[in-house]
């Protein structure tokens, strides 16, 4: 469907006086994206399933990705889309950098806007989604299960579950360790391992570790079957 696309002050004026009172809500065709240095970019559908107008903003969730890559690494255009009820909108994600050697995982933020009922001169954000999104090098081949390069390495006695491939991997938060037979959970602060980071875990020991498990998530977010590590 088409979408008019204006400029910031041009559709929030005209969206004021157009829409009408009602609760708004919209989807996104993915919750995980990846963005090659093939092609430069990767697209996701967004629909407005409510019976109000909405604004669709969209953007890199810059503060988070330079705290997680150390710089900005995507662009997303249309910006900002005015979506009618029931109309879509594809939003282009597009890489900055094509010469990345590694895999990088930022993040994406699709925002909606709508008036506040009885109320249009004050806005409201109904929903919105916050998504992974991981920058693939061209060079580096599509890998569907990078946990499986993880290993448990010796860390002054204790463990460390290192990432050395290429890869991000992707993970919930709370991690299992089979120690002398005591099974210990441990929740970890972010879900992902870097290429290259490793995780350590000072309160276990390496000598009497038999076994960590994991549950790893996939690119597009599903949460997969658990992964036994042995060591």
């Amino acid at each position: 469907m088409k979408t008019s696309i204006l400029s910031v002050s041009a559709i929030t004026a005209a969206f004021f006086m157009t829409s009408p009172n009602a609760m708004a809500n919209f989807s996104i065709g993915q919750s995980g994206v990846v963005v090659s240095a093939t092609t430069g970019e990767a697209h996701i559908a967004v629909k407005n399933l409510g019976s109000q107008e909405i604004l669709l903003f969209a953007s890199e969730s810059e503060d988070e990705t330079k705290a997680i890559a150390g710089r900005s690494l995507f662009m997303l255009s249309p910006p900002i889309s005015k979506l009618k009820p029931g109309e879509s909108q594809v939003v282009r994600i597009f890489l900055k950098d094509k010469t990345i050697s590694k895999e990088m995982l930022g993040r994406l933020r699709f925002q909606e806007l709508t008036s506040e009922p009885n109320n249009k001169t004050k806005t409201i954000i109904n929903s919105s989604y916050n998504i992974a999104a991981v920058a693939r090098p061209a060079a580096l081949v599509e890998n569907p299960e990078p946990w499986k390069g993880l290993k448990i390495e010796n860390s002054n006695g204790g463990v460390s579950l290192k990432n050395d491939s290429l890869y991000v991997v992707r993970l919930m938060k709370t991690v299992k360790f089979n120690d002398s037979g005591k099974v210990k959970s441990i929740n970890i602060t972010n879900g992902f391992i870097l290429p290259g980071q490793d995780i350590k875990f000072d309160t276990i020991s390496y000598a009497s570790l038999k076994s960590v498990e994991i549950s790893p998530v996939s690119t597009t977010a599903s949460i997969l079957p658990p992964y036994t590590i042995t060591n």
